[in-house]
């Protein structure tokens, strides 16, 4: 804040101050404050103004004194000059601002100094100042509207140098925007405009384009630059464009015209002229232009003048060389004078009818499909060779006979139907197309008769059978489907039908009687159901027999017990002998019946198979066999066996009956060797055509070896060792019924498997089990 200058101390020193103000060329006016009936300062009035400020103001200090600031300058107010000078008195703080005083019409550079309850101002004239500026600013308004009406854009640029430690100019390393006109900003995409801004700083990818080095130069050395480029920097310079650059003082001009719609009507109209040039090159058909020549005299056209031929056009015309240009059409082929091919030309060119017929060429055997349309005063002909699809249409309609022929001798009776729909686009009935021999003679009906005629209409019966519903199933799933239908009136009637969806909207229908067959097989379930129920009760027969046997068997054992513990002392060595006979067999007709009703028990039923580890089977028959495994020194090697669906049970006792069996079969002096092997193959080794059934040898199956090294047999008795009760060897050497592996082919069988045993003897045997993969 500056301080309040004192007040003068003596009149003389006053009236030297006072004197020393009026003498400043400096007009300087004192005010002091105005107050309103609240005493708010609202207002300011002149108390002292020295002889310049008369002078500019054009009032003495009287005159001054008889107005208010706001009196005298009114836009004071509103422009809040008043508010900012009370601030002035009020806070002590200089204030300095640039005033317009509209009654003068003088710009004011105004700096106002508290002073007292008021405050001093000292004014400088700037009004030339300001006047300069704003012409200044008009000129470049009005540049600007020159070069904002431009349709080129137009920019200018000051280059921008590197600080030199010597004070020499140092090089360009950028250029800031002087000047930019519409035009140019809306080619470059910008919506502010860069004036002051640096080059690079927007647009740093005209380094890479080698631009910003040919802008150096030209400023560098003088040398003006003109150039096309197409060229897109992403921000929305984008396009062909034709840039002019001239140097302008330290910096340059650079005046571009976008040229990309002309670029690109040059380039469409190149790439036309391209397309149509690879459309004739690439044209499979022969295309020829011809020319009218007209008689002079009447002017009636007499001929026509290759003007254009394509490649494909001078290839099949290749025996008259490749100069067809400016040939004459009658000259190259007179013929088609006669052939009434020239007239038709001549009607083309004159009426502008095109027209498309076939011709055929005797002395070359040939067939050509062209037509022809009006251009200029010619006509533009395309033609293709079509001899090989005339050959092909004549080889069809042999095949269609072929294929009559073929449907006539065919067993099924073959219809083509086209649907029948009602209003509401619900299938009612079929009408039939064609009909073969076989239809003809099952149906009763010839040709002629079924052709044209609806199904439902001949034959309704085909509703009830399902047929008709199969029908519309077809058409509406475009999916073949057959099936047997029965229907029985007078006699019962049995047809094989199916149903095949044509391309279009039709229908093929083929069937065949089969009500001999559905006899045949009735009969023949019916033999199959009986020959069940005898199997049936066999097997309750085998079961009850087995089971009220061993009653009377084990009271014969038990007084057999009783005389050989209480009586044997009363009987000689021939009659305790006799009871020892006697017990022994008791004992092997036990075991026969157990192994008998054990066989009987073995029933398949698929129904009740649940999911079997045979590894696990396979364990706890060598647990129940443990005994005889340490007894005899065996060693058993078993790969990992799968888990299949079955019945469990029934698995124990075929791994029971095997191991069983290749523990008791063994040689002396020999350890036994249990191995049990695992593997899945698709189709089963050329040895087992005969044990599987030819249409099942291509399924998966699981195969399952059990082999030994005990005393094999020989390959003869290979099927004979599953058969009920029979044994290879006598009772005395080895022990058992005959029944055990009868078991094991049962168990196989009732899970749909098959069993093969080799063997060979002194050297073991192998027993080898297949189930078919998934059906089990």
């Amino acid at each position: 804040m500056t301080p309040h200058p004192k007040a003068a101390d003596t009149p003389e020193k006053e009236s030297f101050l006072l004197a020393i103000l009026n003498q400043s060329p400096t007009p300087m006016l004192a005010f002091e404050p105005l107050h309103d009936g609240q005493g708010t300062i609202d207002d300011f009035r002149v108390n002292f103004a020295n002889g310049a400020a008369e002078r500019m103001t054009f009032m003495s200090l009287a005159d001054m004194r008889k107005v208010s600031l706001l009196q005298t300058c009114p836009s004071a107010g509103p422009l809040g000059l008043i508010d900012r000078l009370v601030h002035v008195v009020k806070s002590g703080e200089e204030v300095r601002d640039e005033i317009y005083v509209d009654f003068l019409d003088v710009w004011i550079d105004v700096s106002v100094t508290p002073l007292a309850r008021g405050f001093v101002a000292t004014l400088l004239d700037i009004t030339a100042r300001k006047r300069a500026e704003a012409e200044l600013e008009e000129r470049g308004r009005r540049l600007q509207g020159v070069l904002d009406a431009s349709m080129n854009g137009i920019i200018t640029y000051v280059a921008v140098r590197a600080q030199s430690k010597d004070g020499k100019q140092g090089s360009i390393v950028d250029f800031q925007f002087q000047t930019i006109n519409r035009a140019a900003m809306n080619v470059l995409g910008l919506t502010e405009n860069p004036v002051g801004m640096n080059m690079l700083s927007l647009f740093p990818s005209l380094i890479a384009h080698d631009f910003f080095d040919q802008y150096i130069d030209v400023v560098e050395t003088g040398n003006p630059l003109r150039f096309e480029t197409d060229y897109s920097d992403g921000k929305g310079a984008e396009g062909w464009y034709d840039v002019a650059v001239a140097k302008l003082d330290d910096g340059f001009v650079i005046t571009f015209n976008d040229m990309t719609y002309l670029k690109n009507a040059k380039q469409v109209e190149q790439q036309q002229t391209e397309l149509v040039n690879s459309v004739l090159d690439g044209a499979i058909n022969s295309i020829i232009a011809y020319e009218a020549i007209r008689d002079p005299a009447s002017g009636v056209i007499c001929d026509f003048k290759i003007i254009l031929a394509n490649p494909a056009a001078e290839h099949y015309l290749e025996r008259l060389g490749t100069e067809l240009i400016g040939q004459k059409l009658l000259t190259l082929y007179p013929e088609e004078l006669d052939m009434g091919l020239m007239a038709r030309y001549v009607n083309t060119v004159e009426t502008g009818q095109p027209f498309r017929t076939e011709a055929f060429y005797q002395d070359t055997a040939t067939w050509i499909d062209l037509s022809g349309s009006k251009l200029g005063d010619g006509l533009v002909v395309t033609f293709s060779d079509i001899t090989i699809n005339k050959q092909a249409a004549l080889e069809l309609t042999q095949q269609a006979e072929f294929v009559s022929k073929l449907l006539d001798g065919s067993l099924n009776g073959v219809m083509s139907n086209d649907p029948v729909y009602d209003d509401q686009g619900v299938l009612i009935d079929l009408r039939i197309l064609s009909a073969n021999q076989a239809a003809e003679l099952y149906l009763g009906s010839s040709e002629c008769d079924l052709v044209g005629k609806n199904l439902l209409e001949l034959y309704p019966q085909h509703i009830d059978m399902g047929l008709f519903a199969m029908y519309e199933r077809v058409l509406r799933t475009k999916q073949p489907e057959r099936m047997e239908a029965y229907h029985r009136a007078d006699v019962e009637v049995w047809l094989d039908s199916s149903a095949t969806p044509l391309d279009g909207d039709g229908l093929v229908i083929s069937f065949i009687d089969i009500t001999e067959r559905k006899k045949a097989q009735r009969q023949a379930d019916t033999l199959i159901g009986e020959l069940r129920k005898s199997n049936a009760n066999l097997e309750q027969f085998a079961y009850v027999a087995s089971h009220d046997l061993q009653e009377p068997l084990r009271k014969v054992m038990a007084f057999g017990d009783i005389l050989q513990k209480q009586y044997s002392s009363l009987l000689d060595e021939t009659g305790a002998d006799m009871i020892r006979r006697m017990q022994s067999a008791a004992e092997r007709m036990q075991i026969l019946i157990r192994d008998l009703l054990t066989f009987s028990r073995v029933t398949s039923n698929s129904d009740e198979f649940c999911p079997v580890d045979l590894s696990a089977v396979v364990r706890d028959v060598l647990t129940d066999l443990d005994t005889t495994v340490i007894e005899k020194g065996a060693r058993a090697e078993i790969d990992s066996l799968p888990t299949i669906k079955g019945d469990a049970l029934q698995w124990r006792q075929l791994f029971q009956n095997l191991l069983s069996n290749a523990l008791k079969f063994t040689r002396a002096e020999t350890i036994p060797h249990i191995r049990i092997t695992y593997t899945k193959v698709n189709t089963p080794e050329p040895g087992f055509a005969t044990l599987v059934p030819v249409d099942l040898l291509t399924l998966a199956y699981h195969r399952i070896d059990v082999s030994d090294n005990g005393i094999g047999f020989e390959s003869q008795y290979a099927e004979q060792i599953f058969q009920l009760f029979q044994r290879l060897h006598t009772r005395s050497h080895y022990t058992g019924t005959g029944i055990g592996l009868s078991i094991v082919q049962k168990v196989v069988e009732n899970h749909r498997g098959y069993i093969q045993a080799q063997g060979r003897p002194g050297e073991g045997s192998v027993f080898t089990i297949l189930l078919p993969i998934g059906n089990v």
